[in-house]
């Protein structure tokens, strides 16, 4: 495909070309999902259960490790049926998905008007989007990214090893009591950092207060941590190495497929196929498969895919912040490395 007649191209006509092919049946709900659910929380009591009563350490890591991973999980499908793509009735969705993400504190309401309103309707625009990290030139007027800038992969501190482990939660925190007016009306706003404090109020109690430090980390810390990793490492890589799109957005464009062993991309439901998620991003990622073919079909060469494990590589290998569409700088180095599309020649989003 020649970089030179590269444009971008609007979610409405990707969507009015793929449904013209596109077998009715995918764009059907998945309450299959309802017992995953159900089965990763009996695990996650299970080996929560198991990591404070057994005294071998080593097995304490590994069952706090274990339950972690399936509340990462229980998170990832919370996303989708806060989407619309488990159950249809907005009440039966703020309950199970709140279920799903109420381990970070998160209110319903405030993820919907986070996630599926502003990002999804302006993915990858430097000033809107609340999950990208903006111009250097933001970054030179603001004391909070610049500390933030110190522990986001790219910036070549130590720190930022630990970023995946706990940014999830963070930004949540960030998102309900500093970013809020954007989202929220007052009431809704209190609510969600009311909810917020009670939350995470609740699990320290119970962890450290009635079962001591042993506890705290086995139970609350780790798991946690664990979940935090799950759903930023799927989160990170499906954008952080993309071009900004302030003009149009293009999903092909702004957005990253990360691929994994189909175990594995089963097992966390299909999170990866993310290009096909900000497209349709009702459509059940059980069928996400079919539509990333349909894709590749009819615009060849289009969309961008990468493995997870690379991705994750390569966003400790880049900066965050912007200087132009398609090149990522390290404001405090200077370092320069393009995006992905960085060899379209025209300039799309100036």
């Amino acid at each position: 495909m020649s970089s030179k007649n590269i444009e971008l191209i609007s979610i409405k006509e990707y969507v009015s070309v793929l449904k013209k092919v596109l077998p009715s049946y995918v764009f059907q709900t998945n309450k299959f999902q309802l017992i995953v659910i159900f089965l990763h929380s009996i695990g996650v009591i299970s080996f929560i259960a198991l990591s404070v009563m057994t005294n071998n350490v080593f097995l304490k890591i590994i069952y706090s490790i274990v339950a972690g991973h399936s509340l990462g999980v229980i998170g990832l499908i919370g996303h989708e049926v806060l989407h619309g793509t488990v159950v249809k009735k907005r009440r039966w969705q703020y309950l199970v998905g709140g279920y799903c993400i109420f381990q970070f504190g998160l209110h319903p309401k405030m993820w919907k008007a986070w996630h599926n309103v502003e990002h999804h309707q302006s993915t990858q625009d430097p000033k809107t989007d609340p999950d990208c990290f903006g111009h250097v030139l933001i970054y030179k007027k603001s004391k909070v990214l610049r500390f933030l800038e110190t522990i986001a992969p790219g910036s070549g501190k130590k720190r930022s090893f630990f970023f995946l482990f706990y940014w999830f939660s963070l930004h949540t925190i960030i998102v309900a009591f500093f970013d809020s007016k954007s989202f929220l009306d007052f009431r809704y706003r209190l609510i969600s950092q009311i909810y917020l404090i009670f939350i995470l109020a609740s699990w320290i109690f119970l962890t450290l207060f009635l079962g001591g430090f042993n506890a705290f980390v086995f139970a609350f810390l780790i798991p946690l941590s664990i979940s935090n990793f799950l759903m930023m490492s799927y989160i990170a890589t499906q954008h952080f190495l993309s071009p900004l799109t302030v003009t149009t957005n293009d999903p092909l464009i702004n957005s990253l497929t990360v691929r994994s062993p189909k175990w594995i991309e089963r097992l966390h439901v299909n999170t990866g196929y993310h290009a096909v998620h900000h497209i349709f991003p009702s459509l059940n990622p059980k069928y996400a498969p079919i539509v990333n073919d349909a894709i590749k079909e009819l615009w060849p060469g289009r969309i961008r895919e990468m493995s997870h494990l690379k991705a994750l590589k390569q966003i400790y290998r880049t900066p965050r912040f912007y200087s132009k569409w398609n090149v990522l700088q390290n404001p405090r180095t200077g370092e320069k490395v393009q995006t992905l599309y960085s060899s379209m020649d025209n300039d799309p989003v100036s």
